[in-house]
């Protein structure tokens, strides 16, 4: 930030930008009467700065001006934003401020411009409403008669909504206040996003040394991808509405200086790795499987351009034996994979499979009563033999939509009993509890914060331990959007990439990395996450059907890779119509109720007890059973007694919702790669995590 004669000496130190190298754009408020716009156009400055207005008129949009564009897109860019703002609050603090505080600026970098047209009978009017982007800003908080100094680092979504990814709190500090903010925000790569400012008050006088409120300073981090893909990417220099509540209140900006640099020892790779072409380079890796779709579905990434489509969006053919007929395979692909996947195992050799029924489940209570339940449904595939802890890599592709129901567990290991269950493929049995591991989960997940953005996620025993924001994507686009998952298990770290192909044809590439080493027993061990004094009882995944194993000796010394997705493939017959493939769950002919991996299982474990020591408490209903549930044998319920009927002696419940139609087209499986050998990353982190 340039500290120096930052706090020292009589006078008000100068402004000294920290970007002095790759600078693009440069203002300076006592270099001229006007600041330079995008696309050539310029705007009055006055002898305190450049005023930020809160709107263009009495309801209209806020007031925003484009600084420049830049290309290529964020993720080829370290670029950088340094400025100094005059904030001056200088009238009594008005009591019905927002909540959430005014604007004092805000810097938006990867911006967007999202428009809206009116159309008319003589003409149609196309504005931009919002601008969509990564927003860097200053909001004050008035409480108690005090104001508070809140910056914060916010997203801007398509639709103007605003989701906070990280702030701060500084304060209090007694009106009047008239101070400067220096600020430097860096945005790297399109990843590691950091926001440094530093708050010093004005001299109370010409000659004093005496500030108005002491120097103040804090650093905002963190990483997202959210429209790092844009191109050109806009920055702008945002609205305040502090006049708006407290109208002789002001904010000037008086210097902004932008540099822009490019990665030229950095080629960045939006597409998954061509594990085919790495074989032909490298003998000693091998594929320990290879679904029957996945070399097509490496090619689905050149769509639209590409003849090949993605296997989960093209209808299913099929044979006599009910198979689909495989479509533009791989025609480029060398003599040597062809050779290896001949000589790979097929699904059934190399996975265990375990479908659960259809979510729904039949008990009878204590009295008799029939018990309707939700179970877990979905289906998972465990890899049948012991893969190493290093040089592996696992490729899965589907929509992204699919994925959102899917998980991926690396370094995967149970009990033996539960083993037993699964080689079995007691599914009737699986449905009711969730099985105790020490896995690492990955996965792409809904934002808590916002319905429309979405994260990559690492989880350990239901602790996230790594995640990131990778982009904006509404409901109705994520049927068209396709995503690679990728895993490295280096054996010291573990490396999780995800490439999205949007449906307007745009990539992203998104990247998390963490240490290895904390997942091992010992180091659980000595951290108290792992069997400590207190430690009693966990509770299973919400979306899983997992949950983490409390005794260690329990777990089988392999380690292996467990795949899950909570909407199960049910393959067409001959007709085209879907049928049930349930395997072997005694109630598989009831409707579905729905649900996410267990999250409303009335009978998930706690513990690592066998299903033996779990009996219905008969009575009512049960403490977990979902709204649906209760409001379906409500309704039988009613119904047998207006017919007469003991409940007791009923057998099935009436009001039962028909099945939905899976969302896949093909077994997830069949797209999945599997590679041992692997010594050098396919992919890394970069930038380098801030984590």
């Amino acid at each position: 930030m340039g500290n120096s004669g930052f706090c020292g000496g009589r006078g008000f130190p100068s402004f000294i930008p920290p970007n002095t190298e790759h600078v693009t754009y440069v203002f300076y408020y006592l270099g001229g009467r006007t600041i330079g716009l995008c696309n050539g156009t310029t705007a009055p400055v006055a002898d305190n700065g450049f005023l930020l207005e809160s709107r263009w008129a009495a309801g209209q949009a806020f007031k925003w001006h484009t600084i420049k564009e830049y290309s290529p897109s964020a993720a080829n860019l370290s670029l950088c934003v340094s400025g100094r703002v005059h904030v001056r609050i200088s009238e009594r603090i008005v009591a019905n401020t927002p909540p959430q505080g005014l604007c004092a600026f805000k810097v938006c970098t990867r911006g967007r411009p999202v428009f809206e047209s009116i159309k008319t009978e003589t003409f149609t009017h196309t504005a931009a409403v919002v601008t969509c982007g990564v927003f860097f800003g200053l909001y004050i908080n008035f409480a108690l008669g005090k104001i508070y100094l809140c910056p914060r680092i916010v997203l801007t979504l398509e639709c103007g909504d605003e989701v906070t990814l990280v702030g701060d709190q500084l304060g209090p500090i007694p009106p009047p206040l008239s101070f400067y903010t220096d600020f430097a925000i860096v945005d790297d790569g399109g990843r590691n996003i950091q926001m440094d400012l530093i708050f010093r008050g004005e001299p109370r006088g010409p000659e004093s040394d005496e500030r108005v409120m002491q120097t103040l300073r804090t650093c905002l981090q963190d990483y997202t991808t959210f429209n790092n893909q844009v191109q050109p990417a806009s920055i702008s220099v945002g609205y305040s509405n502090l006049a708006s509540v407290m109208t002789s209140s002001d904010v000037h900006v008086q210097n902004l200086q932008i540099s822009e640099r490019r990665f030229e020892d950095h080629v960045l790779e939006q597409q998954p790795c061509d594990v085919w072409k790495e074989l032909t380079h490298n003998k000693d890796k091998e594929i320990l499987f290879e679904g029957e779709d996945a070399r097509l579905a490496y090619a689905a990434i050149d769509v639209p351009e590409a003849p090949n489509a993605h296997p989960q969006l093209q209808p299913s053919q099929l044979t006599n034996q009910g198979s689909r007929i495989p479509q533009n395979k791989a025609d480029d692909a060398t003599s040597l994979s062809n050779k290896l996947l001949a000589a790979a195992p097929s699904t059934s050799d190399y996975w265990h499979h375990i479908r659960y029924n259809d979510g729904s489940h039949l008990y009878k209570n204590a009295r008799g009563a029939p018990e309707f339940v939700t179970l877990i449904t979905g289906e998972f595939w465990l890899s049948k033999n012991s893969i190493d802890k290093k040089n592996v890599y696992f490729h899965c592709s589907s929509t992204l939509a699919q994925a959102l129901t899917t998980c991926i567990v690396f370094r995967f290991s149970c009990p033996i009993d539960y083993l037993n269950l699964i080689e079995t493929r007691a599914a009737n049995v699986l449905c009711d509890t969730h099985i105790p591991t020490n896995g690492v989960v990955l996965g792409i997940e809904n934002d808590p914060r916002h319905d429309s953005l979405l994260r990559m996620f690492i989880e350990h025993r239901n602790e996230i331990m790594d995640d990131m924001v990778i982009c904006e994507c509404p409901q109705q686009d994520l049927m068209q959007s396709i995503v690679h998952q990728e895993v490295y298990d280096g054996g010291s770290t573990i490396i999780y990439r995800i490439t999205l192909l949007h449906g307007d044809g745009t990539r992203q590439s998104a990247v998390l990395q963490v240490n290895a080493d904390q997942f091992e027993d010992a180091n659980l061990c000595d951290s108290g996450r792992y069997g400590g004094q207190y430690q009693l009882v966990e509770e299973p995944s919400s979306r899983f059907p997992i949950t983490p194993c409390l005794i260690r000796h329990n777990l089988s010394a392999s380690n292996r890779i467990f795949v899950y997705s909570s909407t199960a493939y049910e393959a067409p017959d001959e007709t085209g119509i879907e049928g049930d493939m349930s395997d072997g769950c005694e109630d598989a002919d009831l409707a579905s109720l729905g649900g996410t991996g267990g999250k409303e299982s009335a009978l998930s474990v706690v513990s690592d007890a066998t299903m033996d020591d779990w009996h219905s408490a008969g009575g009512g209903c049960s403490d977990m059973e979902t709204d649906q549930v209760r409001s379906i044998r409500s309704t039988g319920e009613t119904k047998n007694k207006k017919a007469g009927v003991n409940p007791s002696s009923q057998p099935t419940l009436d009001a039962q919702p028909r099945k939905q139609r899976t969302l896949w087209q093909r077994p997830l499986i069949e797209s999945i790669v599997l590679l041992k050998g692997m010594q050098d990353p396919p992919f890394s982190c970069f930038p380098t995590s801030l984590s």
